[in-house]
């Protein structure tokens, strides 16, 4: 295994832009793991789901969580599809 120092997509060169790994932020109160797999299924076949909040309370509206595809392909039309869509009047997901 190789370790090497962060990088941001768009810093790497063209044949190392594929990923497998989303974040998602913006979560509705009360998502869970199972939740978040289902709002992403569409999109490919999952490996994990992980749902974190943000604060102290368990409905914290600041919840955020990662998603990990099976494919580079799918991680990138969840992005694609997913980034700043509009989940109720006032929130929307960042997904990158």
């Amino acid at each position: 295994m190789e370790v090497l120092p962060h990088q941001r997509r768009e810093q790497r060169p063209a044949g190392e832009r594929s990923f497998l790994n989303i974040f998602v932020q913006g979560l509705p109160a009360g998502t869970d793991d199972d939740s978040l797999k289902a709002m992403f299924n569409e999109f490919g076949e999952i490996q994990s789901a992980h749902v974190q909040r943000g604060g102290k309370t368990r409905e914290d509206l600041t919840s955020k969580g990662y998603v990990s595809f099976k494919e580079g392909e799918s991680a990138q039309r969840a992005i694609d599809v997913m980034h700043k869509k509009q989940i109720d009047e006032t929130t929307h997901l960042l997904v990158s």
